[in-house]
């Protein structure tokens, strides 16, 4: 059965609907409100709808303190959630109004009516879903509207990287959840990565055997680790472990009722043995096996003994046999093999084709009939990346470009120009890690970034309002559990560097708007430009005065103050006082943020040193033993961080002694990799003597910065 919308009468006076992530293409507010009550229903006119229609009840149910009931019937109440079909529409599209009286929902198929039921529930109060029931309940009530929506790409496709780092089941469950709310359709599986196979593949059990249950070692799990992943592993945090058949069908059957396809992705090597290639078509017959889907992923990637590979009689058989100019042009020969084999098993396969230019993509040919899979711009220039795809495409294949925005959210290629196009089946972004709270960490906000651009388009994007939208719903996504990093502070004020006072302590009054709270505070420059004091005012009072400080975050200086919050903190402003006399002219604008409560304690300038303790630049014949004074770097007791930076190539700590100490006694740890701690005792404020660091390199051109912070 079809459902009919009537006419409704405008009102005098309209309340903003609340932030909807991604951005319906239509969304008109109506001065009402839709309330839940005991005689809700959520009622499917189609018994084809009762799924959607019993999980939206069981999700309203969850903190209501009542059951909703579900119904498959034409029965219609005051208060109900209607639910039915129209085929005027595309199949994730759909229609939607809220009045005082009811909901009614219609999609184009099943798809479009699940797709509308998260919107519904973004306009309900954020304890709705919320991982814990509240103490007291809210009024149980949502902002009534029109609304009209469909989707710009196909696919909307998170990466979830459990090759590197095994994600337990309830976790992947978990990330469905946040996916099917922002209507991101797709779950690219990696299941194995450098030697670890997550997944258990017919007739060769050993390999996820190998490491099913068993601790491993971040080091023996990957080698080369960064950061937070290497401080995790300093902890001694093991992990490991292989899934279950069972496992991996509860997976795909939680994301099928949710509308999220699940493809499998694998890394193969590249390598053209027998054995080779016959553990290539048994890792295929049990990814066909195992999932349903219509896609599977495939990646050939360098085999360890690539060299010796390349050796063999099987490689050189090949060359031969098919008149191939050498190894490129076997790694796309390769890849269209696995494309015969994934259609012989009735499966469409994407691969992901490698090159930092669009000649070096493009040079050695494409496999037929393969989706590709253009990584960007990872490796590749956003110029490169563009050329590549639009090349692609007119070779006739399909494709989906990964890695569009970086970990926070800012975009890194702009596809708006090519979303219409039929070929480009949609965008991807994703990370992972074993440690939930780096993973949650990793993949939002930046995955809401993704959910807007697959959904509502790159034409027509507007920062301002994106980033708007996302900071207003942070807070529902963190009461469902989610560990998620703070959004990047707004600019707080911006100033053209042509109009800053040039005279001696010439000074701007910025008043602050509405929002701060007492405590601490944190106000940053997005340059040093002259300033040498800050305050902050409350009734023309001084109530908080900085000198500019500038530390080392990593990726350069940061300007900051530190400031306290009165409060009383209404008819706040800040006065900025310069000195730029002699400051060169410069073009462009002072950007200020200003940081408080989880954004500050996640953003806030690092006390770090302004410059590195040392470098290194190793060329062929030179040592890769560094010495470092220490005089004056141990301002205080405790632990200390050594990091290694590479500019250029590869390194990792070999060894680190410390020699000729003064005064007081350090120790060291002898933990491998990018990082070296070291401990001073209570008397090493003193302390006087020369860090030595072996440096383990890659190469003979090799470079980098030896940097000290306070753990």
């Amino acid at each position: 059965m079809s459902v009919a919308f009537a006419a409704t009468p405008e009102p005098a006076k309209v309340p903003p609907l609340p932030a909807l992530l991604p951005k319906p293409v239509a969304a008109k507010a109506v001065n009402d409100r839709f309330r839940l009550t005991e005689r809700t229903r959520v009622v499917a006119l189609d018994v084809a709808l009762l799924d959607e229609a019993t999980l939206l009840a069981e999700e309203l149910s969850r903190n209501l303190g009542w059951k909703v009931a579900a119904e498959a019937t034409q029965r219609m109440n005051p208060g109900d959630i209607i639910l039915g079909l129209d085929p005027s529409l595309k199949p994730e599209g759909y229609r939607m109004r809220l009045t005082g009286t009811r909901a009614l929902i219609a999609g184009g198929a099943d798809v479009g009516v699940f797709r509308a039921t998260r919107t519904l529930l973004q306009l309900f109060p954020a304890e709705l879903l919320a991982a814990t029931k509240p103490a007291k309940a809210p009024e149980w009530s949502a902002a009534c509207g029109e609304f009209e929506d469909q989707p710009t790409l196909r696919w909307r496709i998170l990466d979830v990287d459990t090759g590197f780092f095994h994600k337990p089941k309830e976790v992947l469950l978990r990330d469905l959840d946040q996916m099917a709310q922002h209507k991101i359709n797709v779950l690219r599986w990696l299941l194995n990565a450098e030697g670890n196979w997550r997944l258990p593949v017919d007739k060769h059990p050993e390999l996820a055997e190998a490491i099913k249950g068993a601790p491993r070692s971040y080091e023996e799990e990957r080698p080369a680790l960064r950061g937070d992943e290497l401080a995790l592993y300093q902890a001694g945090r093991p992990h490991g472990g292989a899934y279950t058949e069972a496992e991996i069908k509860e997976v795909i059957a939680y994301a099928q009722a949710r509308h999220i396809e699940v493809i499998p992705r694998v890394r193969l090597d590249f390598a053209l043995e027998p054995e080779d290639r016959a553990l290539q078509a048994d890792v295929l017959d049990t990814l066909a096996r195992l999932f349903p889907g219509e896609f599977i992923q495939v990646d050939v990637v360098d085999h360890p003994g690539l060299s010796a590979k390349l050796a063999g009689p099987g490689f050189k058989k090949v060359i031969v046999d098919e008149a191939l100019a050498g190894a490129e042009a076997a790694r796309v020969w390769l890849q269209g093999e696995l494309v015969k084999l994934a259609a012989a098993r009735k499966k469409r396969l994407v691969t992901r084709l490698w090159g930092a230019t669009a000649e070096e993509l493009l040079k050695p040919g494409t496999p037929k009939g393969a989706i590709i899979d253009l990584l960007a711009p990872g490796r590749a220039t956003q110029e490169g990346t563009t050329k590549a795809l639009a090349e692609f495409i007119k070779l006739g294949h399909a494709v989906v470009v990964s890695g569009v925005v970086d970990e926070d959210g800012e975009p890194l290629l702009n596809l708006a120009d090519g979303e219409r196009d039929p070929l480009l089946l949609g965008v991807a972004y994703g990370s992972g890690s074993s440690d939930p709270a780096l993973d949650d960490g990793r993949q939002f906000p930046a995955a809401l970034t993704l959910a807007e651009w697959g959904w509502s388009g790159q034409k027509g994007f507007s920062r301002e309002d994106f980033e708007g939208r996302r900071r207003a719903i942070e807070p529902r996504i963190h009461a469902q559990g989610f560990r998620s990093r703070a959004v990047r502070p707004a600019t707080l004020f911006a100033l053209e560097f042509g109009k800053l006072p040039r005279e001696r302590d010439g000074t701007l009054a910025i008043a602050m708007p509405e929002g701060a709270t007492p405590g601490p505070a944190v106000l940053t420059a997005s340059a040093e430009a002259g300033i040498r004091s800050v305050e902050l005012l409350l009734d023309d009072r001084v109530v908080s005065r900085r000198p500019t400080s500038t530390r080392g975050d990593g990726r350069g200086a940061v300007t900051f103050w530190r400031l306290q919050v009165p409060p009383k903190s209404g008819n706040l402003k800040l006065r900025v006082t310069f000195d730029r006399r002699d400051a060169a002219d410069a073009e462009g604008t002072l950007a200020f943020a200003f940081l408080q409560g989880r954004v500050l304690r996640e953003y806030a300038p690092t006390e770090r040193p302004e410059a590195p303790i040392g470098d290194w630049d190793v060329a062929a014949g030179t040592s890769r033993r560094l010495s470092i004074p220490l005089a004056g770097l141990l301002a205080e007791p405790g632990d200390y961080l050594v990091e290694l930076r590479p500019t250029k190539g590869w390194a990792k700590v070999g060894k680190v002694t410390v020699r000729d100490v003064v005064d007081g006694t350090l120790q060291t740890f002898a933990d491998e990799g990018l990082l070296q701690r070291l401990r001073a005792d209570a008397a090493s404020r003193a302390t006087q003597g020369t860090l030595e660091i072996e440096l383990t390199t890659e190469s003979d051109d090799d470079a980098g910065e030896v940097w000290l912070r306070k753990r």
